[in-house]
């Protein structure tokens, strides 16, 4: 893989306010093509949703903003119940979103 498709790399620009959608996406496409397995992985994730914010920069801030979360979850030395948690919360918010239940 490139260096700059890696986390990291999205991480630190996500941190110097140089994060690059089109660099995600393109991140995205090679995981998907990488193997059979990953086909379509990401066919769902729009980048450039109207729903990130009004505008280009306003959208990448928003992913930006995402990543940098991400980024202050120490993933790797805790336990499988944060992941969880965070899975459940994410579920819950899209659910009310779309007005159906969790469970759904």
């Amino acid at each position: 893989m490139e260096p700059e498709l890696t986390y990291t790399y999205f991480a630190d620009a996500a941190r110097n306010n140089s994060f690059n959608r089109e660099q995600l996406q393109k991140g995205f496409n090679n995981i998907e093509q990488s193997d059979p397995i990953f086909a379509d992985l990401f066919t769902d994730i729009d980048l450039y949703s109207n729903r990130l914010g009004a505008g280009d920069q306003k959208q990448s801030d928003t992913v930006a903003s995402l990543i940098k979360e991400i980024d202050k979850a120490d993933l790797l030395n805790s336990d499988a119940e944060i992941l969880g948690n965070a899975y459940e919360y994410l579920i819950g918010q899209f659910t009310s979103e779309t007005g159906k239940k969790a469970g759904e």
